[in-house]
């Protein structure tokens, strides 16, 4: 719950500010019942020898898990990813090809894309494909298509589109590219209107989906899937914990946090000392 963005009626707000007003910023913290999920830690701890940090990253990843569930992205399928280098855009590609499907991780930012190849390319079979965006709709259209398998063109498209991308370009370019019966679903902050290709989403019975967040069975399949081997959280999975502080270095941890912008490393805050990591 964020106060500001998803307090959408009174009772909510005396949650937040009773109960929950210092949120998981605290040694002990107060949790809606229906909240909480049992995990393995027989298989998750022992088995797999994942440590409670990494467990963390899945809090990140059912974010777009449940955008990708609502278009219903089967293994093999081609999913577009644009764009791809922030924090859900970026947990956004580890989750689909965890779920089987082809990858195109598309943003302006080379650099992190290629990082991002590099991390979570190899982790699951080479599925991977990075388009650098030039802002140009056709010509990023041009460089979608020719990324998936032999040009057809891609089953789904998930945007994770911030608010300062509102006049972006991007959006109908990687609509442009999806094939007919394609899904989109739109899961980022533009507060203002984007341009959409009405009549070839009309011609290819395209469907726009709007999805906010996630339901508890997403959740159930997401710990399922890690439980299974099938999502991948530690390093094998290209994701690496860059720190951990006590709640007395929180300054520090924001200041360490700021440095990694995009999914894949995170900064976390233990309550107690002993559970702080040594990396």
């Amino acid at each position: 719950m964020l106060p500001g963005f998803m307090i959408l009626e009174p009772r909510a707000q005396k949650l937040m500010d009773d109960e929950w007003r210092n949120g998981s910023y605290a040694e002990y913290a107060r949790f809606p019942l229906e909240n909480l999920f049992p995990l393995s830690e027989k298989i998750l701890l022992e088995k797999m020898s994942y440590s409670v940090y990494e467990l963390n990253f899945m809090t990140t990843l059912i974010v777009p898990f449940g955008g990708l569930t609502d278009i219903d992205v089967k293994p093999g399928e081609t999913v577009i990813v644009a764009p791809a280098t922030g924090l859900f855009g970026g947990s956004a590609v580890p989750m689909a090809l965890a779920m089987g499907a082809r990858v195109i991780a598309a943003g302006r930012n080379k650099e992190r894309l290629e990082s991002m190849k590099n991390n979570f390319g190899t982790a699951y079979g080479d599925r991977l494909d990075i388009v650098t965006l030039v802002g140009d709709v056709a010509k990023d259209a041009e460089a979608l298509r020719k990324a998936t398998p032999d040009g057809q063109g891609a089953d789904a498209y998930v945007d994770f589109s911030p608010p300062a991308a509102a006049g972006s370009t991007h959006i109908k370019s990687c609509i442009m590219v999806l094939k007919n019966g394609g899904r989109a679903t739109f899961m980022g902050g533009i507060h203002g209107d984007v341009s959409i290709p009405y009549f070839l989403v009309m011609a290819k019975s395209i469907r726009i989906h709007g999805k906010l967040m996630y339901d508890r069975a997403t959740v159930v399949r997401l710990i399922g899937m890690a439980e299974a081997g099938l999502l991948k959280l530690g390093k094998e999975g290209g994701l690496k914990v860059a720190g951990s502080y006590g709640l007395d270095e929180i300054e520090t941890a924001l200041e360490v946090a700021a440095k990694y912008p995009e999914f894949g490393r995170a900064v976390f805050l233990a309550p107690w000392t002993d559970l702080l990591c040594n990396l």
